[in-house]
C-alpha cells in the first residue's frame, strides 16, 4: 500500500460567545467531516501523492455533501509538517489550536462563495458574514 485516507462524520459546535453577543446563532451544530487519516508511505512520498489522496477525499467529501449537506472539512493534523501540507491546499488553521484546520471549500455546502465565514476555536466556532 502506498497510501489512503479515512473519513468520518463529524459536527462542529458553536461556543457560547457567540451565543453571549448574537453572532452565527443556529440552531444546529455545523455539520462537517473529519479527514481522520491521510498518510503515504515513507519511501513514496514528496511524489505527489498525498496531495492526489487529499483531492479524492475532498470530491468524495464534496459529492457526499450533495446529499447529506456537510459545510466543512477539519483535520486534527499530527505534527506541523502536516499543517503546513493542508495549510498550502487551503486549509485554515483553529485560532487557538495549532494543530487543527479547517477547509470550506467549492462544491461543500459551506462553500466559501457563500459569503460565510467560520472562526474557529478547540472550544467551537462562530459563523459571521463576509462582509
Amino acid at each position: 500500500m502506498i497510501g489512503y485516507y479515512a473519513t468520518t462524520a463529524y459536527r462542529l459546535d458553536l461556543d457560547e460567545v457567540a451565543e453571549m453577543y448574537g453572532i452565527g446563532r443556529r440552531r444546529y451544530p455545523i455539520p462537517a467531516v473529519l479527514l481522520a487519516r491521510l498518510a503515504v508511505d515513507m519511501g513514496s512520498s514528496g511524489h505527489g501523492i498525498g496531495s492526489r489522496l487529499l483531492l479524492h477525499a475532498l470530491s468524495q467529501i464534496a459529492e457526499a455533501s450533495r446529499h447529506v449537506g456537510f459545510e466543512v472539512v477539519v483535520v486534527h493534523a499530527i505534527d506541523r509538517e502536516a499543517v503546513t501540507f493542508y495549510a498550502r491546499r487551503g486549509f485554515t488553521r483553529f485560532e487557538d489550536h495549532d494543530l487543527h484546520l479547517i477547509y470550506a471549500g467549492e462544491g461543500l455546502a459551506g462553500d466559501p462563495r457563500r459569503d460565510i465565514w467560520l472562526t474557529c476555536t478547540s472550544q467551537g466556532c462562530t459563523t459571521d458574514s463576509g462582509s
